[in-house]
C-alpha cells in the first residue's frame, strides 16, 4: 500500500509524459471557454496594440482644457467672489458620440475663440478631440443644465449651447479622461500557454478582433461502470417498481459523467457511458480491446466502478494486467477509495498513452477518487497547475478522530463563522459520511480533508477543505 503523495506523484508523471498526445486544434472563440491555451497570445503593436486605443471620455460631458477653466475661474472669483450664482461660462463647439473619429482641434481655432472658453459636448467612451487641447472632461452633474434641457427641447445645434461651471467647483487636470493603453499596452501578453480560458479571457481577445485560438484537444473519457445488480439509468423511462430483487440503478455513471463535466475541464461529447451487458471478466476486456486498444482507439482514459479489491468477483486488477497496462499502484492509504487502482499502457505507433483508473463501486469511494485521482491526472495532462486547499474553521462536530497512517476526506458544507461573517467556516456533515451513503454528496458541497500524520482535529481548528466540484476555472 502507498501514499497518496506517492499515488499522485505517479498519475501526474505519466500524464507530463503523455500530454503531447494532446493535439492542438483551433476553437472559435465562442467555443474556446474552458479550453487550455496552447501558444501565447499577445496584442498587435502600435495603437491597434493598446485599450484603449485613444485618450476618451469616461463620463456624459464636456471635455475642457484645465488650465484655461482654472485661469478664468480665477477672473471670475477675483470679480465677484465665490457666491452660489457665478461661475465659468463656456462654449460649445460640437458633440462627439462613442463611434465618432475625433474632431481636430487647431491653434487657429483658439485664436478666433479669444476670450471664450470653449468645450466639446463628449459622450461616455467618445474620443477625446485631436490637438491635444482638452485633457479634461467636466461630468454633466457638475455643470448648470438649463441651457443644455431647452438645447434638447428645442433641438438646438450643439455650437450654440452653453455651459456654466460654478466657481465653488473644482476640477484636476485629467479627470475623467481614459487614457490610450492605460488598460492594455501595446503588445502585451494577452493569453498565457496553459491557461484555462475564462469569459475575462475572451472579452480581452475580443477586444483585439481575434476570431480564434489554437488550444489543446480535450482529452476523451471512457465510463465502464460495473455489477451485476445494476439497470443502467438511460434505458427509457425507468420506473423503480419494475426493478427485479436485488436490482439497483446505476448512479456511478451518471455521477462521474455530471462531476467530469463540472470541473471545467470537457465537454459532453468527450465522455462516453460504454454499455456493460453484464457482469463478467470476459465483457469488460471485450470493452477494452474493441474501443481503447482496437484500431479506431479514441480514448484517452478509462474509468472503471467496482470489481477492484480482493473479493472473488473482483476481476478487473486481473483484467488489465491481461490487457497488457502497466498497474501503477493498488490499494493506497487513503479513506474513502482504499482499493483504487491506476494501471497505464504505452500505445505503440501512436503519440501518448491510455490512463485507466480503477475505482471502488460504494458512491461516496467513487466520488472522492474521482476527486482526488481521477481530476488531478486531468489537470497535469492538460497542463494546468496543481489545485490548492480552501482553508476553514471547524465549526462542527467537536472533533474528529482518524486513523494514524491515511488521509481522509469527509464529506462537509462551507458556512460563514456567526462570530465573524468574513471568517469561512465548515460543518462535516453528521452520519452520513459512509462510502456506501450519497446523501452528502447532494447536501454537502466539500471535502474536510485530514492528512495522513494528524490523529485529531478539535473544532475551532483550521482545516484543509476541497470544493466537490473543484476550484473550476483558474
Amino acid at each position: 500500500m502507498i501514499s497518496y503523495d506517492v499515488a499522485i506523484g505517479k498519475i501526474t508523471a505519466f500524464a507530463e509524459q503523455v500530454a503531447s498526445g494532446l493535439e492542438v486544434e483551433q476553437a472559435p472563440l465562442l467555443e474556446a471557454l474552458d479550453r487550455v491555451a496552447a501558444e501565447d497570445v499577445r496584442g498587435p503593436d502600435g495603437q491597434q496594440g493598446m485599450l484603449p486605443r485613444w485618450d476618451n471620455s469616461a463620463m456624459d460631458g464636456i471635455c475642457v482644457n484645465a488650465a484655461q477653466i482654472a485661469a478664468d475661474r480665477t477672473k471670475v472669483t477675483s470679480a465677484v467672489g465665490e457666491d452660489g450664482g457665478s461661475g465659468v461660462r463656456i462654449r460649445s463647439l460640437g458633440r462627439v458620440v462613442a463611434g465618432d473619429a475625433p474632431p481636430t482641434f487647431t491653434p487657429d481655432m483658439l485664436s478666433r475663440s479669444t476670450g471664450v472658453i470653449v468645450c466639446y459636448e463628449i459622450m461616455t467612451g467618445a474620443p477625446i478631440p485631436n490637438g491635444n487641447f482638452f485633457d479634461s472632461v467636466i461630468k454633466i452633474e457638475d455643470l448648470r443644465r438649463t441651457r443644455l434641457a431647452r438645447q434638447i427641447e428645442e433641438d438646438v445645434e450643439p455650437e450654440e449651447s452653453l455651459f456654466t461651471l460654478p466657481v465653488t467647483t473644482h476640477i484636476r487636470h485629467g479627470q475623467h479622461v481614459r487614457r490610450a493603453g492605460e488598460d492594455i499596452p501595446a503588445k502585451h501578453l494577452l493569453l498565457s500557454k496553459g491557461t484555462q480560458i475564462t469569459p475575462g479571457h475572451i472579452a480581452l481577445l475580443a477586444s483585439f478582433g481575434v476570431l480564434d485560438i489554437r488550444v489543446h484537444r480535450r482529452p476523451r473519457i471512457a465510463i465502464i461502470t460495473t455489477g451485476k445488480e445494476l439497470t443502467p439509468t438511460t434505458s427509457a423511462s425507468p420506473n423503480t417498481s419494475s426493478l427485479a430483487a436485488g436490482r439497483i440503478f446505476d448512479t456511478n455513471g451518471p455521477y462521474l459523467f455530471s462531476t467530469l463535466l463540472s470541473a471545467h475541464l470537457l465537454s459532453a461529447s468527450d465522455i462516453t457511458l460504454l454499455s456493460s451487458r453484464n457482469d463478467s471478466p470476459e465483457h469488460f476486456e471485450e470493452l477494452i480491446l474493441s474501443h481503447v486498444l482496437g484500431s479506431e482507439t479514441k480514448y484517452d482514459v478509462v474509468i472503471s466502478t467496482g470489481a477492484v479489491s480482493m473479493g472473488v468477483h473482483d476481476f478487473v486488477p486481473g483484467a488489465v494486467r491481461r490487457l497488457g497496462f502497466e498497474v501503477g499502484f493498488h490499494h493506497l492509504g487513503i479513506k474513502p477509495g482504499h482499493p483504487a487502482l491506476f494501471a497505464t499502457l504505452q500505445k505503440g505507433g501512436r503519440q501518448g498513452g491510455v490512463a485507466f483508473f480503477a475505482l471502488p463501486g460504494n458512491p461516496g469511494a467513487v466520488a472522492a477518487t474521482e476527486r482526488f485521482l481521477v481530476r488531478p491526472y486531468l489537470r497535469a495532462l492538460l497542463g494546468l497547475p496543481r489545485e490548492e486547499p480552501i482553508f476553514a474553521t471547524l465549526l462542527q462536530p467537536s472533533h474528529i478522530r482518524k486513523k494514524v497512517g491515511t488521509r481522509n476526506w469527509l464529506k462537509a458544507r462551507f458556512v460563514r463563522c456567526a462570530s465573524d461573517e468574513d471568517r469561512l467556516g465548515v460543518e462535516v456533515l453528521d452520519k452520513i459520511q459512509g462510502s456506501g451513503m450519497m446523501r452528502g454528496l447532494a447536501e454537502g458541497d466539500c471535502y474536510v480533508e485530514i492528512l495522513e500524520k494528524v490523529e485529531g482535529v478539535e473544532v475551532g481548528e483550521t482545516v484543509r477543505c476541497w470544493p466537490f466540484w473543484g476550484a473550476g476555472r483558474e
